[in-house]
């Protein structure tokens, strides 16, 4: 069987539906030898977050020297991802491989006249087949609807059951109420494993206690208010948790504080029982956990936010964020959600924030609401809503609304995870072909056009290359727009020392968005290191990224100081920037020499004034 016979098959399982229960998936894994038994798990269940804190929790335990397989739905960027093994997706003949079983086992269970699985019956046991295969010591198990009757909860080995936030959802299919809910979703709980819960409600709470109580298991919840943060931004945090010092981790959104209070109070749990997770691994593990859809930063320029809020309170999490990090920006919001879900509320509590709302149909068009209907749903909260034919359209429709104002407009894809692989694919799609090229012949138009505009002869000698000169030089001069500084911060090597590292005098040239001239000086940055650095030559070509590109000196002067928090996970930065800009000084007030100085401190030198001193003597100030 082929990867594409594989999946011909199982897409023909997927007209069956989803039926809650264990029967059916028990007779199937008893025909292939119960290899769920074979192995030991953390089981997750919850409605938002759970799949963050599995995330965490499984990158944590890869880097602990742990195997750890990791079963998630849904998934974002393909089929693949569904199945993972120290992060890595199972292969293609793999995959066919597992189906091939799984076929055979469903032909025996037919000839003996037995009820025959679902499709994530199916993919549930081929993820404990492959588990086995590949000797996992533990596997990170997302539940796919509820808890108790769940597929998933066929296992037996359960060491720890962990809840990310229980909140309304699938409302009546699984209870009738919040209460009713949290019960079906406790059922994970085994007798004696560990019991881990996100901050609930006392509602939520209370039935997660009785039934940690019942099946004599411990229980912890996380505490999100000790947590103390160090910098926060749309596109990761520093932060420290009880005994988890300065810790970094590039997933945000307000949300994104209990998921990892979470994910640690396991760790914690995991250590009681005596598994060794040093505290390195856990550093390690959260600077490189990736989760796309939540929050999800695809790129800056401008900002393009993709986040998975489906649901009431996942919407309310997302406000939360974007009020925080995008306060005073215009908000392009691209939507679509299925039928099923509470659209009324989602589009009442996001739709208020955008400027303009591109609603779309989801690739499952069955259960897709209408990009009609879910437009309509959104101009009571959004003038400016339109329904687009395709998701392509409504990203290019939302990126061309940016203009030139880019520095102020963020564009957010909301709703279900199902369409956000493809949101994704066509950003990345789009920003290749920007780095592969500027638009030589509309630059070139626009410089023809200026050039009458002013009353000049485009054909005279002096001039007729000049538009294809502009744009070549464009190419130069604004080749930072689509790099990012990671490719030169993140090649740290590590040093024992946590002395201030101070570049002086770094010349740079940009250009202001106001006026299209050019502004330049001297760029100064001091750092101080948490076990890492970078060469200093990395710190002139970060210097490069944002100073190419359109930009404002406030602006570039914070960009590089973030830039340097985030990717060297340095302890305190310091960024000085002393310029001369041309729209003084050649118009407007025409005050030649003079300079405008912009200073930018994050980390300890927010708080300790004498490191700010020393670093002003050091550049002799």
């Amino acid at each position: 069987m082929t990867y594409k016979e594989a999946r011909v098959y199982l897409d023909e399982m997927s007209k069956y539906g989803s039926v809650l229960g264990l029967d059916t998936i028990r007779g199937l894994l008893h025909e292939l030898g119960d290899p769920q038994d074979d192995l030991k798990f953390i089981h997750i269940a919850g409605t938002n977050g759970k799949g963050s804190v599995l995330a965490y929790t499984s990158t944590i335990l890869s880097e602990a020297g742990c195997r750890t397989g990791r079963y998630v739905s849904p998934t974002v960027m393909s089929y693949l991802e569904k199945i993972q093994v120290d992060g890595t997706w199972i292969s293609e003949s793999d995959f066919a491989q597992s189906v091939e079983k799984i076929k055979e086992a469903i032909a025996s269970l037919k000839a003996k006249g037995e009820p025959l699985p679902t499709l994530f019956e199916a993919e549930t046991a081929m993820a404990f087949l492959y588990f086995r295969k590949m000797h996992c010591d533990m596997v990170v198990l997302e539940t796919g609807l509820g808890g108790e009757t769940d597929a998933t909860n066929i296992v037996k080995n359960t060491i720890c059951a962990a809840f990310a936030t229980i909140s309304v959802d699938h409302l009546g299919v699984i209870g009738d109420t919040l209460e009713e809910i949290a019960r079906t979703k406790s059922g994970i709980i085994k007798p004696g494993c560990a019991v881990v819960s996100a901050r609930q409600t006392d509602v939520v709470r209370n039935v997660l206690k009785k039934k940690a109580e019942e099946k004599n298991c411990s229980y912890v919840e996380a505490e999100p208010k000790k947590m103390e943060i160090l910098t926060d931004s749309y596109d990761g945090i520093t932060f420290s948790y009880k005994e988890f010092e300065k810790m970094h981790s590039n997933l945000s959104g307000q949300c994104q504080r209990e998921n990892l209070a979470t994910a640690l109070e396991i760790v914690k749990q995991l250590r009681t029982l005596g598994y060794e997770i040093p505290d390195e691994a856990v550093r390690d593990g959260l600077a490189k956990t990736v989760w796309e859809g939540r929050f999800t930063c695809l790129r800056k320029n401008p900002v393009f936010i993709i986040d998975g809020a489906h649901n009431e309170d996942a919407a309310i999490k997302l406000r939360t964020s974007i009020e925080r990090y995008f306060k005073g920006k215009e908000i392009q919001l691209i939507m679509g959600v299925f039928q099923d879900k509470e659209y009324e509320k989602i589009t009442s509590i996001l739709c208020p924030l955008a400027k303009k709302v591109y609603t779309v149909e989801l690739p499952n068009k069955a259960r897709s609401l209408s990009a009609g209907k879910l437009a309509d749903c959104a101009r009571k909260y959004c003038e400016e809503a339109e329904a687009k034919d395709s998701i392509q359209s409504a990203v290019e429709s939302a990126t061309a609304a940016c203009g030139a104002g880019m520095n102020n407009q963020v564009i957010i894809a909301c709703g279900s995870l199902s369409y956000l692989g493809e949101v994704k694919r066509i950003v990345e799609e789009n920003r290749k072909e920007r780095i592969k090229m500027i638009d030589h012949e509309k630059v070139e138009q626009a410089v023809r056009l200026l050039l009458e505009g002013i009353g000049e002869d485009v054909n005279r000698e002096g001039l007729i290359d000049t538009p294809d000169r502009i744009a070549r030089m464009y190419e130069e001069i604004y080749g930072g727009m689509e790099e990012d500084a990671a490719t030169h911060l993140s090649r740290t090597f590590t040093v024992d020392s946590s002395e201030m590292v101070v570049e002086k005098d770094i010349t740079f040239y940009s250009t202001c968005e106001h006026h299209l001239l050019p502004f330049y000086g001297k760029v100064h940055i001091g750092y101080i290191p948490d076990g890492k650095v970078v060469g200093l030559s990395k710190l002139a070509r970060t210097v490069e990224v944002f100073a190419r590109r359109l930009q404002l000196q406030e602006q570039l002067t914070g960009q590089i100081a973030d830039a340097l928090m985030e990717h060297m996970q340095a302890k305190g930065a310091i960024v000085m920037i002393e310029a001369e800009h041309m729209c003084m000084t050649m118009r407007g007030i025409k005050k030649p020499g003079s300079q405008t100085v912009t200073l930018a401190r994050r980390g300890v030198f927010e708080t300790d004034p004498t490191l700010e001193e020393r670093f002003f003597r050091m550049l002799e100030r």
